[in-house]
């Protein structure tokens, strides 16, 4: 989780300079990459790939579900909707995993949640999914 704050805080950087590929590509490896975090976290083995996705959204539930589908942009959502999801994604695996962080990792996830807030908040979009 922590080095995927790397991604995130991009992802935040990227949209405030317009450089809209950098963010789609950092949302990509957001939606693509934390089901994996999720996955481990719960000790679920996987042989394959193919379904895990919609496996761990559906268990985990709604939340966590519409973050991810909509940072995949599964239902059409524009590149700024599907940024917006990939960090509340981010922020909701944070929450997800941190009891079992070491308090420096918690430190960092917990500063790249204040980052996405602010960035929420010059928007208007205030959530806090880290909790």
């Amino acid at each position: 989780m922590v080095a995927w704050g790397e991604e995130a805080v991009k992802i935040v950087n990227s949209m405030a300079r317009g450089e809209q590929d950098t963010a789609a590509v950092q949302r990509n490896l957001l939606a693509d990459s934390l089901v994996f975090v999720v996955a481990v976290h719960r000790r679920i083995a996987w042989v394959t790939d193919n379904g895990l996705w919609n496996r761990l959204g559906r268990e985990e539930g709604s939340l966590w579900w519409n973050a991810q589908r909509r940072a995949l942009a599964l239902d059409g959502e524009t590149l700024e909707q599907s940024v917006e999801a990939a960090l509340n994604l981010y922020a909701l695996t944070a929450r997800r995993v941190r009891s079992v962080l070491l308090p420096a990792e918690l430190a960092i996830l917990e500063h790249v949640c204040a980052i996405i807030r602010r960035e929420r908040t010059f928007r208007g979009n205030v959530r806090d999914a880290m909790g």
